[in-house]
């Protein structure tokens, strides 16, 4: 039995290797949309609850809920597992099952983590001193109760030190990295599905509405986009973000449901439109040709976020060694953009 440990979306990736190569899976997570997949797709899963609290201030509470969160799984086999940051209560989890006996299968889908030197820990002290302070108190908590080794450092769009999981730390752990299987993820099933023999024209607007868009996104803006693509395409699809479900009442828009991935929705023939998701970069990896974020269309966008959301998705492409996203400045680019891949 392989008991995949999904806390975000690059899991269903895993997930889907394993059963394509005729593993006996069965999924755990606390992550709803991930859970909701698993129903639609007829994949056996089970929902760990946990209530999240602190460790530094309740720790004897933290051990229990752990413990109780380990019974509650009550299966025997390999885990697996896919991510490096903002989950230490299943870094822990994961270091309880390697402790009693289990393989342990660490098959990092995330983007790569920045090590954080003494020195550079040091001047963020006095940058942010509260949060840096929690951050080393969590590693050192986690160090002593848990025998845990986690690190410092910084990670996503903001590059904001956290408390993650390092490759150097694995053997301490009792992790095993599994890189041939992340191997055979990224060269095979990141792989576009055949193109249409279907002469229709269409394009999957993949979309996160949260507080950041809420605040930034001018709607006349968004309107006109859509209008646009409606114009010049047979079919318009809209992905809402997973954990943002959003339902847009527009006339000749095909809403796709949140909690399947994006990337099941694209064929070689499709245009793929966002601002900053991850789908972008996933949709290239899938060797998508014709991949647009729309992100410098929006005025209101701080110029400092702009930077942080842009840098990085160029970071990501040049992680991968990928190039293709077109910066999208306005709607005459867009729609000429557009009119070239229907020609």
């Amino acid at each position: 039995m392989n008991i995949i440990y999904a806390a975000s979306y690059k899991s269903i990736f895993l997930i889907n290797h394993l059963i394509s190569n005729n593993n006996e899976v069965i999924v755990i997570s606390s992550n709803m949309p991930i859970l909701e997949y698993c129903k639609a797709k007829n994949i056996s899963c089970k929902q760990i609850q946990y209530q999240k609290i602190s460790l530094i201030k309740h720790p004897i509470i933290y051990r229990a809920l752990l413990e109780k969160a380990y019974k509650s799984i009550n299966l025997d086999g390999d885990l697996w597992f896919t991510h490096n940051n903002h989950d230490s209560f299943g870094f822990a989890l994961m270091k309880l099952y390697s402790e009693r006996g289990s393989i342990v299968n660490w098959v990092d889908l995330d983007p790569k983590t920045k090590p954080i030197k003494f020195r550079s820990l040091l001047k963020e002290l006095f940058i942010d001193f509260p949060r840096i302070i929690r951050v080393i108190l969590n590693i050192l908590f986690f160090r002593v109760l848990f025998n845990l080794h986690l690190s410092p450092s910084s990670i996503g769009i903001t590059k904001k030190i956290s408390v993650t999981l390092s490759q150097r730390n694995n053997s301490k752990n009792q992790f095993y990295s599994n890189l041939n299987v992340k191997s055979e993820i990224l060269n095979n099933y990141l792989t576009l599905k055949p193109e249409s023999s279907l002469d229709i024209s269409s394009c999957i607007l993949v979309w996160c509405w949260e507080d950041f868009h809420e605040k930034y996104i001018d709607f006349n803006i968004f309107e006109k986009l859509i209008k646009v693509l409606n114009s010049l395409f047979d079919i318009v699809e809209f992905k809402p973000h997973p954990q943002y479900p959003v339902y847009l009442n527009t006339e000749n828009l095909v809403q796709l449901p949140p909690s399947i991935p994006a990337l099941e929705f694209i064929d070689a023939n499709k245009v793929v439109i966002g601002l900053s998701s991850a789908v972008l970069i996933e949709a290239i990896m899938a060797d998508c040709k014709n991949v647009y974020s729309v992100i410098d269309m929006f005025p209101d966008i701080p110029k400092e976020i702009l930077f942080d959301q842009k840098n990085w998705l160029k970071e990501e492409m040049l992680e991968y060694n990928l190039n293709g996203i077109i910066f999208i400045e306005d709607i005459e680019q867009l729609k000429d953009c557009c009119k070239k891949t229907l020609n």
